[in-house]
């Protein structure tokens, strides 16, 4: 119940001193209520208060440090989509919840033509500021040795049903065309998710709820490395 305490002292001094909602609601209205409810590593609290306004966080307890260092690097000074950042202690990490504005695909309904366009475009200017910025990242983000295509091939022969056998080979012949070309360029590392599943991509909400092709956040980054 101390260590609850603690962290609930912690997040709300965060929010008064450095997110600008939490800020403005707090000077309008006292606050009236706070729930939180655990979801593995999350935990996602929402403040209520008197003129019926609320603010939903996310407090997660961070894998690495790398997790951590991103988020507040990438989330400050980038323009890729990410959770608003607003504060860390220690392995803690508190991020905007981005459940109120965007939603996830399930996933295996897979991804529109467009919303792929669209997150090409995010992706690209990730590895652009990556490579643009003059923070050495190198020294706090790990080199994860990825799995070979081979690896990648034997991994994916047991989901037929999302992929056919010519799916996976077309696929794989790509990547290693793409593995040898980036060994005779000599290309920098970039910075990658890890983890890049449908269900780690929020998109914007239309009238209805349903998910549109503009992306509003991606979370989960527990895995990035370069």
């Amino acid at each position: 119940m101390t260590v609850a305490l603690a962290n609930l002292k912690w997040v709300l001094g965060s929010l008064l001193e450095n997110d600008r909602q939490f800020q403005y609601y707090s000077k309008c209205a006292d606050l009236s209520n706070v729930a939180a409810k655990r979801d593995g590593d999350v935990v996602k609290i929402r403040f209520e208060f008197g003129d019926e306004n609320s603010y939903d966080g996310v407090l997660k307890f961070a894998k690495n440090e790398a997790e951590v260092l991103f988020y507040k690097t990438y989330s400050i000074q980038s323009d890729f989509p990410l959770p608003r950042y607003v504060s860390s202690h220690k392995n803690m990490l508190l991020i905007q919840n981005m459940e109120p504005y965007g939603v996830t695909n399930t996933t295996y309904l897979g991804l529109k033509k467009q919303q792929v366009f669209n997150l090409a475009i995010h992706l690209s200017d990730l590895h652009a500021f990556h490579l643009l910025s003059h923070s050495n990242t190198s020294l706090w983000l790990p080199e994860e040795r990825p799995i070979t295509v081979d690896e990648f091939q034997l991994a994916v022969s047991d989901v037929d049903s999302v992929l056919s056998s010519g799916d996976v080979s077309s696929l794989c012949s790509y990547l290693k065309l793409h593995q040898s070309t980036s060994k005779k360029e000599d290309l920098k590392p970039v910075c990658v998710h890890g983890n890049f599943t449908t269900d780690v991509i929020f998109w914007e909400k239309d009238e209805e709820g349903d998910p549109k092709n503009i992306v509003a956040a991606v979370v989960g980054w527990n895995g990035v490395h370069l």
